[in-house]
Protein backbone atom coordinates (compact mmCIF):
# COMPACT_ATOMS: atom_id res chain seq x y z
CA UNK A 1 0.00 0.00 0.00
CA UNK A 2 1.09 3.27 -0.69
CA UNK A 3 2.44 5.65 2.12
CA UNK A 4 -0.34 8.01 2.37
CA UNK A 5 1.89 10.83 3.36
CA UNK A 6 4.29 10.94 0.49
CA UNK A 7 4.21 13.94 -1.04
CA UNK A 8 2.23 15.67 1.76
CA UNK A 9 4.23 18.79 2.14
CA UNK A 10 4.84 19.73 6.48
CA UNK A 11 3.17 23.20 7.36
CA UNK A 12 6.08 25.86 6.61
CA UNK A 13 7.45 27.31 10.13
CA UNK A 14 7.07 30.98 10.45
CA UNK A 15 9.54 33.43 9.26
CA UNK A 16 10.66 34.21 12.73
CA UNK A 17 11.38 30.95 13.70
CA UNK A 18 13.03 29.97 11.02
CA UNK A 19 15.43 32.81 11.46
CA UNK A 20 16.05 32.25 15.19
CA UNK A 21 16.64 28.34 14.14
CA UNK A 22 19.38 30.13 11.65
CA UNK A 23 21.02 32.61 13.55
CA UNK A 24 21.33 29.67 16.43
CA UNK A 25 22.93 27.23 14.09
CA UNK A 26 25.25 30.10 12.58
CA UNK A 27 26.48 31.27 16.18
CA UNK A 28 26.98 27.84 17.12
CA UNK A 29 29.46 27.17 13.65
CA UNK A 30 30.81 30.65 14.74
CA UNK A 31 31.98 29.28 18.03
CA UNK A 32 33.33 25.85 16.72
CA UNK A 33 35.10 27.00 13.77
CA UNK A 34 37.24 29.65 14.09
CA UNK A 35 38.06 31.81 10.98
CA UNK A 36 41.17 31.37 10.30
CA UNK A 37 40.71 27.79 10.27
CA UNK A 38 37.44 28.01 7.62
CA UNK A 39 37.53 26.76 4.45
CA UNK A 40 40.90 28.26 3.89
CA UNK A 41 40.27 31.69 5.89
CA UNK A 42 37.96 32.49 3.19
CA UNK A 43 35.83 33.58 6.56
CA UNK A 44 37.83 36.37 7.73
CA UNK A 45 36.54 39.88 6.54
CA UNK A 46 38.29 43.01 7.20
CA UNK A 47 36.67 46.58 8.08
CA UNK A 48 38.34 50.33 7.65
CA UNK A 49 40.39 51.13 10.96
CA UNK A 50 37.80 54.51 11.02
CA UNK A 51 35.01 52.43 11.52
CA UNK A 52 35.77 51.17 14.87
CA UNK A 53 35.88 55.12 16.17
CA UNK A 54 33.09 55.95 15.02
CA UNK A 55 30.19 55.10 13.30
CA UNK A 56 28.23 56.37 10.08
CA UNK A 57 24.68 57.77 10.69
CA UNK A 58 22.34 55.39 11.51
CA UNK A 59 19.02 57.56 9.99
CA UNK A 60 19.09 59.36 6.73
CA UNK A 61 20.12 63.26 7.82
CA UNK A 62 18.80 66.53 6.40
CA UNK A 63 22.50 68.67 4.72
CA UNK A 64 25.75 67.96 3.20
CA UNK A 65 27.34 67.83 6.48
CA UNK A 66 27.04 65.43 9.41
CA UNK A 67 29.75 65.34 12.24
CA UNK A 68 30.56 63.14 15.94
CA UNK A 69 32.16 63.90 18.72
CA UNK A 70 33.98 61.68 20.57
CA UNK A 71 36.09 63.20 23.48
CA UNK A 72 39.04 65.32 21.89
CA UNK A 73 38.20 63.71 18.53
CA UNK A 74 35.56 65.12 15.97
CA UNK A 75 34.73 62.81 12.81
CA UNK A 76 33.35 65.02 10.08
CA UNK A 77 31.25 62.99 6.96
CA UNK A 78 30.59 65.66 4.60
CA UNK A 79 30.08 65.75 0.59
CA UNK A 80 29.14 67.32 -2.90
CA UNK A 81 26.61 64.60 -3.62
CA UNK A 82 23.29 65.69 -4.63
CA UNK A 83 21.93 62.39 -2.77
CA UNK A 84 23.12 63.38 0.61
CA UNK A 85 25.01 61.40 2.97
CA UNK A 86 25.32 57.25 3.75
CA UNK A 87 23.56 56.03 6.42
CA UNK A 88 22.33 52.97 7.81
CA UNK A 89 23.64 48.98 7.79
CA UNK A 90 24.06 48.70 4.04
CA UNK A 91 26.63 51.56 4.01
CA UNK A 92 28.69 49.86 6.76
CA UNK A 93 28.49 46.74 4.66
CA UNK A 94 29.74 48.19 1.87
CA UNK A 95 32.97 49.27 3.78
CA UNK A 96 33.58 45.44 4.98
CA UNK A 97 33.26 44.29 1.27
CA UNK A 98 35.40 46.83 -0.27
CA UNK A 99 38.23 46.86 2.52
CA UNK A 100 38.16 43.11 2.75
CA UNK A 101 38.48 43.05 -1.24
CA UNK A 102 41.11 45.72 -1.29
CA UNK A 103 43.13 43.36 1.56
CA UNK A 104 42.27 40.69 -1.07
CA UNK A 105 44.02 42.39 -3.76
CA UNK A 106 46.43 44.80 -2.65
CA UNK A 107 48.13 45.66 -5.71
CA UNK A 108 44.85 46.55 -7.53
CA UNK A 109 43.72 50.24 -7.47
CA UNK A 110 40.22 49.63 -9.32
CA UNK A 111 37.21 47.59 -8.11
CA UNK A 112 35.07 46.04 -10.95
CA UNK A 113 31.68 46.01 -10.05
CA UNK A 114 30.04 43.78 -12.83
CA UNK A 115 27.41 44.41 -15.34
CA UNK A 116 24.40 45.23 -13.12
CA UNK A 117 23.60 45.91 -8.99
CA UNK A 118 21.57 42.70 -9.67
CA UNK A 119 24.52 40.33 -10.12
CA UNK A 120 26.59 42.67 -8.06
CA UNK A 121 23.95 41.92 -5.24
CA UNK A 122 23.62 38.31 -5.92
CA UNK A 123 27.29 37.08 -6.46
CA UNK A 124 29.60 39.81 -4.09
CA UNK A 125 26.97 40.58 -1.02
CA UNK A 126 24.52 37.79 -1.05
CA UNK A 127 21.94 40.29 -0.75
CA UNK A 128 18.27 39.53 -2.63
CA UNK A 129 17.94 40.78 -5.99
CA UNK A 130 14.32 42.80 -5.00
CA UNK A 131 13.30 46.53 -7.07
CA UNK A 132 14.35 47.81 -3.32
CA UNK A 133 17.64 46.17 -2.73
CA UNK A 134 18.49 47.34 -5.88
CA UNK A 135 17.36 50.97 -5.73
CA UNK A 136 19.03 51.40 -2.04
CA UNK A 137 22.22 49.19 -2.62
CA UNK A 138 23.16 51.90 -5.47
CA UNK A 139 21.78 54.74 -3.58
CA UNK A 140 24.09 53.94 -0.78
CA UNK A 141 27.42 53.62 -2.75
CA UNK A 142 26.62 56.67 -4.32
CA UNK A 143 26.38 58.50 -1.11
CA UNK A 144 29.10 56.33 0.46
CA UNK A 145 32.08 56.84 -2.48
CA UNK A 146 31.06 60.45 -2.86
CA UNK A 147 31.94 61.03 0.76
CA UNK A 148 35.04 62.71 2.38
CA UNK A 149 35.76 61.81 5.80
CA UNK A 150 37.97 64.07 8.13
CA UNK A 151 39.04 63.29 11.79
CA UNK A 152 39.99 65.89 14.03
CA UNK A 153 42.10 65.92 17.37
CA UNK A 154 41.54 69.36 19.18
CA UNK A 155 43.00 68.70 23.37
CA UNK A 156 43.90 72.10 24.30
CA UNK A 157 45.64 71.19 27.59
CA UNK A 158 47.33 68.78 25.87
CA UNK A 159 48.13 71.70 23.04
CA UNK A 160 47.74 69.34 20.46
CA UNK A 161 45.19 69.41 17.02
CA UNK A 162 46.23 66.65 14.64
CA UNK A 163 44.06 66.52 11.33
CA UNK A 164 43.76 63.47 8.62
CA UNK A 165 41.10 63.75 5.83
CA UNK A 166 40.89 61.76 2.79
CA UNK A 167 37.90 61.06 -0.08
CA UNK A 168 36.87 57.88 -0.33
CA UNK A 169 36.68 57.89 -4.09
CA UNK A 170 38.46 59.35 -7.23
CA UNK A 171 35.99 58.24 -9.41
CA UNK A 172 33.43 56.13 -10.07
CA UNK A 173 30.98 55.05 -12.55
CA UNK A 174 27.69 52.51 -11.31
CA UNK A 175 25.63 51.26 -13.68
CA UNK A 176 24.00 53.37 -15.65
CA UNK A 177 21.42 51.80 -18.27
CA UNK A 178 18.33 53.15 -20.19
CA UNK A 179 16.82 49.39 -19.36
CA UNK A 180 16.65 49.29 -15.50
CA UNK A 181 19.18 48.87 -13.24
CA UNK A 182 18.68 44.94 -13.16
CA UNK A 183 19.93 45.25 -16.57
CA UNK A 184 23.64 45.33 -18.57
CA UNK A 185 25.38 48.88 -18.10
CA UNK A 186 26.39 50.63 -21.03
CA UNK A 187 29.77 51.01 -19.68
CA UNK A 188 31.77 48.94 -17.23
CA UNK A 189 31.10 49.58 -13.62
CA UNK A 190 33.52 50.50 -11.23
CA UNK A 191 35.08 52.29 -7.98
CA UNK A 192 38.74 53.54 -7.85
CA UNK A 193 39.43 53.95 -4.24
CA UNK A 194 41.45 57.42 -3.12
CA UNK A 195 45.25 56.42 -2.63
CA UNK A 196 45.33 57.60 1.04
CA UNK A 197 41.73 55.56 1.88
CA UNK A 198 43.06 52.69 -0.19
CA UNK A 199 46.66 52.88 1.41
CA UNK A 200 44.50 53.14 5.23
CA UNK A 201 42.81 49.89 4.49
CA UNK A 202 45.83 48.05 3.75
CA UNK A 203 47.92 49.33 6.59
CA UNK A 204 45.53 49.19 9.42
CA UNK A 205 42.97 46.37 8.95
CA UNK A 206 40.51 45.01 11.59
CA UNK A 207 40.04 41.61 10.78
CA UNK A 208 36.44 40.40 11.53
CA UNK A 209 34.42 37.32 10.79
CA UNK A 210 32.32 37.68 7.83
CA UNK A 211 30.00 34.93 8.48
CA UNK A 212 28.46 36.98 11.64
CA UNK A 213 27.17 39.71 9.30
CA UNK A 214 23.97 38.42 8.88
CA UNK A 215 23.17 38.49 12.27
CA UNK A 216 24.55 42.25 12.06
CA UNK A 217 22.78 44.05 9.68
CA UNK A 218 19.47 44.51 10.41
CA UNK A 219 20.81 46.82 12.83
CA UNK A 220 23.56 49.39 12.32
CA UNK A 221 23.96 49.69 16.24
CA UNK A 222 24.87 46.22 16.02
CA UNK A 223 27.26 46.43 13.63
CA UNK A 224 28.97 49.54 14.80
CA UNK A 225 29.13 47.56 18.66
CA UNK A 226 30.80 44.54 16.65
CA UNK A 227 33.90 46.33 14.78
CA UNK A 228 34.19 48.44 17.94
CA UNK A 229 34.59 45.02 20.76
CA UNK A 230 36.61 42.87 17.53
CA UNK A 231 39.50 46.25 17.50
CA UNK A 232 38.84 46.72 21.50
CA UNK A 233 39.43 42.83 22.57
CA UNK A 234 42.93 43.22 20.54
CA UNK A 235 44.26 44.97 23.66
CA UNK A 236 42.54 44.79 26.35
CA UNK A 237 44.62 43.22 29.00
CA UNK A 238 42.14 43.97 32.10
CA UNK A 239 38.56 44.64 32.67
CA UNK A 240 37.35 48.48 31.60
CA UNK A 241 34.18 50.07 32.07
CA UNK A 242 32.72 51.88 29.87
CA UNK A 243 29.95 54.61 30.46
CA UNK A 244 27.04 54.91 28.77
CA UNK A 245 27.44 58.66 27.87
CA UNK A 246 30.67 57.68 26.18
CA UNK A 247 29.34 55.05 24.40
CA UNK A 248 26.34 57.53 23.43
CA UNK A 249 29.25 59.82 22.24
CA UNK A 250 31.15 57.00 20.02
CA UNK A 251 27.59 55.38 19.05
CA UNK A 252 24.25 57.10 19.57
CA UNK A 253 24.11 59.71 17.17
CA UNK A 254 20.15 59.32 16.11
CA UNK A 255 19.62 59.92 19.83
CA UNK A 256 19.62 63.08 22.03
CA UNK A 257 21.61 62.76 25.71
CA UNK A 258 20.18 65.86 26.80
CA UNK A 259 16.69 64.05 26.70
CA UNK A 260 15.86 61.48 29.60
CA UNK A 261 13.78 59.53 27.38
CA UNK A 262 15.80 59.47 24.54
CA UNK A 263 18.96 58.52 26.28
CA UNK A 264 16.74 55.78 28.02
CA UNK A 265 16.11 54.86 24.50
CA UNK A 266 19.94 54.63 24.29
CA UNK A 267 20.29 52.53 26.75
CA UNK A 268 17.62 50.07 26.01
CA UNK A 269 18.23 49.58 22.67
CA UNK A 270 22.18 49.36 23.20
CA UNK A 271 21.54 46.37 25.81
CA UNK A 272 18.84 44.84 23.23
CA UNK A 273 21.81 44.76 20.20
CA UNK A 274 24.27 43.63 22.64
CA UNK A 275 22.86 40.95 24.45
CA UNK A 276 20.98 40.02 21.18
CA UNK A 277 22.18 40.49 18.03
CA UNK A 278 26.25 41.12 19.06
CA UNK A 279 26.46 38.12 21.81
CA UNK A 280 24.90 35.92 18.66
CA UNK A 281 27.75 37.37 16.05
CA UNK A 282 30.18 37.20 18.91
CA UNK A 283 29.60 34.28 21.27
CA UNK A 284 33.12 34.14 22.57
CA UNK A 285 32.42 37.94 24.48
CA UNK A 286 32.20 38.61 28.10
CA UNK A 287 30.61 41.70 29.06
CA UNK A 288 28.63 42.87 31.88
CA UNK A 289 26.08 45.90 32.38
CA UNK A 290 25.18 48.20 35.42
CA UNK A 291 23.95 51.68 35.83
CA UNK A 292 27.20 53.32 34.61
CA UNK A 293 27.74 51.74 32.06
CA UNK A 294 29.16 48.19 30.35
CA UNK A 295 32.47 46.49 31.17
CA UNK A 296 34.90 44.74 28.78
CA UNK A 297 36.36 42.06 29.90
CA UNK A 298 39.36 40.67 28.28
CA UNK A 299 37.77 38.08 25.35
CA UNK A 300 38.99 36.15 22.17
CA UNK A 301 39.08 38.22 19.40
CA UNK A 302 36.64 37.00 16.43
CA UNK A 303 39.94 36.02 14.48
CA UNK A 304 42.08 34.29 16.37
CA UNK A 305 45.00 34.74 14.06
CA UNK A 306 45.63 37.91 11.94
CA UNK A 307 46.91 36.10 8.98
CA UNK A 308 50.27 37.29 7.04
CA UNK A 309 49.26 39.22 4.08
CA UNK A 310 50.87 36.44 2.76
CA UNK A 311 48.15 33.95 3.09
CA UNK A 312 45.76 32.56 0.52
CA UNK A 313 42.43 34.03 0.76
CA UNK A 314 39.98 33.74 -1.47
CA UNK A 315 39.17 36.28 -4.22
CA UNK A 316 35.51 36.71 -3.82
CA UNK A 317 33.68 37.91 -0.75
CA UNK A 318 30.43 36.36 0.09
CA UNK A 319 29.04 38.36 2.71
CA UNK A 320 25.85 37.15 3.28
CA UNK A 321 26.23 33.25 2.20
Amino acid sequence: MKNSLVGIAEPKKPLAERRAKATAELSHEIQINPPDKFSNGEAIGFTPYFTTQFGLPHSPVEGNMWQRRNGHTTLSVYTDCPYGLPSGSKPRLLLVWVATWQVRHPNQTVIELGKNVSSFLKDELGLPRTGRYIRDVRLEMIRLFSANISIVTNDEKAKLYKREATGLSDRMELWGSAKGLDQDALFPSYIELTEKFRQSILERPIPIDIRALPMLTGSSLAMDYYVWLARTMFSLKASRLVTWQALHDQFGSQYDWENKSSRFKFKSESLRQLKGRVFEAYPGLRLSYSKEGITLHPSPTPVPHVPSKKIFLPSKLQLMS
